[in-house]
C-alpha cells in the first residue's frame, strides 16, 4: 500500500536495468554527459540571518504539520513533525537539513479511479514559485522545469540561479496557495 514501500538504490538500479533503463540513453549517451548539477557556495555565509522558524501543513492534516527550527550555531535546519523531532529511523538523529526549498506548484486529481478520487498530482513541470531557505534567510524566489526530465532549476528574486550550501537540500513541494510561515527572532 502506499507509504510503506522502501527499497535501496541499488535494487532500484537492478530493476531499472531488467526494464532496460541503464546509465546510457537510446543514442549510446551517458546520462552524466548531458547533466548539469545544482550551484553550490564555496563557503558558507558568515553573516547568518534570523529566520528561525519554518512552519507549513499538508492540507488539513494536522499530523503532517512541519516545523523547520533553525540552529545558527550548526547552520542547519532541525525538521519536526507533529511537534514532535522527526528522526531517521535508522540512526535515531534528528532530519536536518543545510538548504530548505519549499517549491510551490499546482496540484490536480489524478482521475486513476481509485474510489473517491483522493490521489493527487503535482505539475512540476513548467515554472512557479519557491522559498529557499540556508543560513537563516529566505529568498522569495522561483523554479523552473523544462521538461519532465529536465533538472529543476531554482532562481533568487532577481533571476539568478541559486547556490546552494555543501551539504542536503531538503525540497517539499506543496500546492499553490499553501500557507508557510516563517518566523524571524531578534
Amino acid at each position: 500500500t502506499e507509504h510503506t514501500k522502501y527499497t535501496t538504490t541499488e535494487k532500484l538500479w537492478a530493476v531499472g536495468a531488467k526494464r532496460g533503463f541503464t546509465n546510457v540513453d537510446p543514442d549510446d549517451i551517458e546520462w552524466q554527459d548531458d547533466y548539469t548539477p545544482w550551484q553550490f557556495v564555496k563557503e558558507e555565509a558568515a553573516d547568518r540571518g534570523t529566520t528561525s522558524s519554518i512552519s507549513y501543513k499538508f492540507w488539513d492534516y494536522e499530523e503532517y504539520g512541519v516545523n523547520w527550527q533553525y540552529d545558527p550555531a550548526a547552520n542547519v535546519y532541525n525538521r519536526f513533525n507533529w511537534g514532535k523531532e522527526h528522526q531517521d529511523l535508522n540512526t535515531n538523529e534528528q532530519l536536518t537539513t543545510k538548504n530548505l526549498v519549499i517549491q510551490l506548484a499546482k496540484e490536480s486529481k489524478a482521475n486513476d479511479g481509485y474510489p473517491g478520487n483522493v490521489h493527487l498530482l503535482y505539475g512540476t513541470t513548467g515554472k512557479g514559485q519557491a522559498l529557499i531557505f540556508k543560513d537563516g534567510q529566505v529568498v522569495n524566489g522561483t523554479w523552473s522545469k523544462a521538461k519532465r526530465i529536465s533538472r529543476t532549476v531554482f532562481y533568487d528574486d532577481k533571476g539568478k540561479e541559486i547556490k546552494f550550501n555543501p551539504g542536503r537540500i531538503w525540497i517539499s513541494v506543496l500546492p499553490v496557495g499553501n500557507e508557510v510561515d516563517y518566523g524571524q527572532s531578534n
